[in-house]
């Protein structure tokens, strides 16, 4: 990693969660043992059932969880971005990893080897401490996760991840506004069925706030998304009142 990204790197580390409170000393033992890399899309990240081979954090770029069920289904978890951890409670606890982590698309990253992050552990407490107000925090974003989805009608949900996937984008103004997802993924997001979702995006496409393709979806109007996301009035898009 160039100077000026173990910089920014550096900086990120400092306000993260799982090192707040250090001490400098501490962070610099921490950074000293940090491997820094830059990934390519579709980079595995950590393979649901594989042991713990290290922690991941990563700092810029964004990345997607996915599982595999007991009927064979493969099923999109949640997104992950800049300051999201891999491998967290597996790594601690000491057990598979509960999902697979692929990249999304350029990605840089601080990786620590599982017997590294817990050697530090032992020397700084802290960290301890920290990593089980993660846990803790990841329980309850998949409790708030859980009673969103029962609570906002669909195409809030959408127009909310649609929003989420197209901020602080990078690759320049071609790519910008454009997601790189299946209807059968952003579904599986968002909590909602493939058909009401390619049924949402036609009418949204008739309105000319996206203009959908085959596994992916261009955002052309995001105060029009924002709107809906808030819970507006929709446009006469004709996707119904209740999804």
């Amino acid at each position: 990693m160039f100077k000026e990204e173990a910089g920014a790197a550096g900086g990120l580390l400092r306000r993260h969660e799982l090192f707040h409170a250090l001490d400098e000393p501490s962070m610099e033992a921490v950074l000293g043992r940090a491997k820094a890399s830059r990934l390519g899309p579709d980079t595995l990240l950590a393979r649901q059932g594989d042991p713990p081979g290290e922690l991941i954090l990563l700092v810029a770029g964004r990345a997607k969880l996915t599982a595999v069920t007991d009927d064979g289904r493969q099923s999109t978890i949640r997104l992950l971005g800049s300051g999201d951890l891999v491998g967290c409670a597996a790594v601690f606890r000491g057990c598979p990893y509960p999902a697979s982590a692929l990249t999304l698309g350029t990605c840089e990253t601080y990786a620590w080897p599982r017997e590294q992050i817990l050697a530090l552990m032992m020397h700084h407490p802290r960290l301890t401490m920290n990593a089980l107000a993660i846990i803790s925090g990841q329980l309850m974003d998949v409790a708030h996760r859980e009673a969103l989805l029962n609570a906002e009608p669909v195409r809030r949900r959408l127009a909310a991840l649609l929003l989420t996937l197209t901020s602080s984008q990078g690759g320049g103004a071609k790519h910008e506004g454009l997601v790189r997802m299946t209807r059968q993924e952003l579904g599986e997001l968002c909590g909602a069925t493939f058909f009401t979702v390619s049924r949402i995006l036609s009418g949204w496409a008739r309105a000319g706030i996206v203009a959908p393709g085959r596994g992916w979806v261009h955002v052309v109007d995001r105060s029009s998304l924002a709107r809906i996301a808030a819970g507006g009035a929709p446009p006469n898009d004709g996707t119904g009142r209740h999804a």
